[in-house]
C-alpha cells in the first residue's frame, strides 16, 4: 500500500514560513568539500543549524491541525471553486489538500548541499523533500487525462463526500492504515516453500483462499498466515497449502484471467470467510476498499516494508471495463476485470497482488469481496511517474465464480459466510 506525495520539481521552498534560499547554480551540483573551502562548509553547517532551530521553535507553536479537517478545508474550497464541476473539483480538492499538508510539516531542504543537509535532517528527524525531476515526455499526456476522467472525478468526489459524513468509517489519507483492530482477518498473506511472504489473499470458505494466478504461477503457494503481521507470527497462525490451481486461462491472453485458488489443510477458525459480492453490487459500486500487505515503497523495490495488513479507500474508475475504448485505455478486459483509481495517492503495490478488493453495501455496511489485486494501470495512466499509487486493475471474482467453486477439496457444504 503507497501514498505518493508530489510537490513538483523543489529546490526552494517556504517551510512553514520559514523561508530557505535557493543554491546558485555553480554550487548546487558540488557538494562543499568537493568547493574545497573549509570556511564555506562552515558557512552551510551554521546556516542549516540555525535553519532548523526557526523550523523547531515554529513547529512548536504551530497549532495541530486533524487529517479531517484539512480534507474538509480543501473540500470546501474546492466545492466554492468548482461548483458542480466534478473534474474541477477533483483538481481543485487535491491541489488544495497537497498545499495544506506540506504546510503541516516540518521540512528541510535537500538538494542546496547534500551532505550536510541530508545529515542535519537525520539527526533532527525531519522529513526531507528531495527535488523531483520533470516527468518524461510520454508521460505529459497521462498528466492532462488522470484527472480528466469524469466518472473518476465523479466517483472521487463521492468518496470524498462519504470520508467527511462519516470519517471514522473510511480511510482516504496517508499511506494505507494498519489494520489494527483486525477488521480484515479474512485478509491473509501467502508464503513460499521457504517462508517468503510475497502476496495477499481473502479467505472465502473455511479451507478455500482466493488469491491471483500471477502469485499461484510464481511459486507464492505453500503457507497461508492468518494475522495481522508477519513480524509477529505468534499472534496469528500458519497453515499449510493442500493444492492449489490458477485459472486455466491465465496466461492465454496475456494478464487476463488472474486468480487462483489456494486448498488448505485445514480450516480456519474463528475467522469468518469473506461473502462475495453480487454482480449487480459490483456494477454499481462507486469506491472501493483495497487490503492487502504490500510494501510502501512507490515503487515496488523496498520488499522490507511488506508484512502488514494495511488498507485504503478508493474511488472506481471502471467497474466491469465496459465503457466504449476502457480495454484499450487501460489495458483490463471487457466485462471480468475492475479499475481502480486513487483519491490522495493510495494505492495497491507489491505484495498486494491477490488481496481483496472490498465493495461496502449501502444497507447493513458490510464489505464483500469485488475482487482480487491483479496489475498497476498502464504507464500512461500512472500520474506519479512510479509503479504504485496511482490505481490498478482487479479480477472481478463474481465472473469467476462459478470455476472457483469447482476446485476440489474446498468445504462449501459449510452453511454461507456473513460479512
Amino acid at each position: 500500500m503507497r501514498f505518493t506525495f508530489a510537490i513538483g520539481a523543489v529546490v526552494a521552498i517556504v517551510a512553514c514560513g520559514v523561508n530557505v534560499g535557493r543554491a546558485q547554480p555553480a554550487e548546487a551540483g558540488m557538494s562543499p568539500r568537493s568547493a574545497g573551502s573549509a570556511a564555506k562548509e562552515a558557512e552551510v553547517s551554521s546556516t542549516l543549524q540555525d535553519l532548523e532551530r526557526q523550523v523547531a521553535r515554529h513547529a512548536a507553536t504551530r497549532p495541530s491541525i486533524s487529517a479531517l479537517e484539512t480534507v474538509q478545508a480543501a473540500h470546501q474550497f474546492a466545492t466554492r471553486t468548482a461548483g458542480n464541476d466534478d473534474v474541477k473539483w477533483v483538481q481543485a480538492f487535491k491541489g488544495s489538500l497537497e498545499t495544506a499538508q506540506a504546510l503541516q510539516r516540518p521540512t528541510v531542504l535537500a538538494r542546496v548541499y547534500p551532505p550536510l543537509s541530508a545529515r542535519a535532517a537525520a539527526d533532527e528527524g525531519m522529513f526531507m523533500i528531495e527535488e523531483v525531476p520533470a516527468p518524461p515526455a510520454r508521460l505529459e499526456s497521462a498528466l492532462g487525462r488522470w484527472d480528466a476522467d469524469p466518472k473518476y472525478a465523479h466517483n472521487a468526489r463521492q468518496l470524498v463526500n462519504a470520508y467527511i459524513s462519516s470519517p471514522s468509517d473510511l480511510f482516504i489519507t496517508g499511506g494505507g492504515t494498519p489494520d489494527t483492530g483486525n477488521k480484515f482477518p479474512d485478509c491473509v498473506v501467502i508464503g513460499t516453500a521457504d517462508v517468503a511472504w510475497c502476496c495477499s489473499g481473502t479467505l472465502i470458505a473455511p479451507n478455500v483462499v482466493v488469491t491471483a494466478g500471477h502469485c499461484e504461477m510464481a511459486g507464492c503457494t505453500r503457507f497461508v498466515f492468518v494475522g495481522q503481521d508477519t513480524a509477529h507470527l505468534e499472534s496469528g497462525k500458519v497453515f499449510e497449502v493442500a493444492n492449489h490451481c490458477h485459472h486455466p486461462d491465465y496466461g492465454t491472453r496475456g494478464d487476463f484471467n488472474d486468480i487462483a485458488v489456494l486448498i488448505l489443510k485445514e480450516d480456519v477458525t474463528g475467522v469468518r470467510p469473506r461473502a462475495l459480492a453480487s454482480t449487480e453490487m459490483v456494477d454499481g459500486t462507486v469506491y472501493a476498499r483495497v487490503v492487502g500487505y504490500g510494501t510502501t515503497d512507490p515503487d515496488g523495490r523496498d520488499l522490507a516494508t511488506m508484512g502488514v495488513r494495511r488498507y485504503c479507500d478508493v474511488p472506481v474508475r471502471s467497474a466491469a471495463c465496459s465503457a466504449e475504448g476502457d480495454g484499450a485505455h487501460f489495458g483490463c478486459d471487457p466485462g471480468s476485470e475492475l479499475v481502480i483509481g486513487n483519491t490522495l495517492g493510495s494505492s495497491s503495490c507489491k505484495g498486494d497482488s491477490g488481496g481483496p478488493i472490498m465493495i461496502q453495501d449501502a444497507a447493513s455496511k458490510a464489505w464483500f469481496l469485488a475482487a482480487v489485486t491483479s496489475r498497476s494501470l498502464p504507464l500512461l495512466e500512472r500520474r506519479s511517474g512510479h509503479l504504485c499509487g496511482d490505481g490498478a486493475i482487479n479480477a472481478r471474482v463474481d465472473r469467476f465464480k462459478s470455476w472457483i467453486q469447482s476446485v476440489p477439496g474446498g468445504h462449501w457444504n459449510q452453511p454461507p459466510p456473513h460479512p
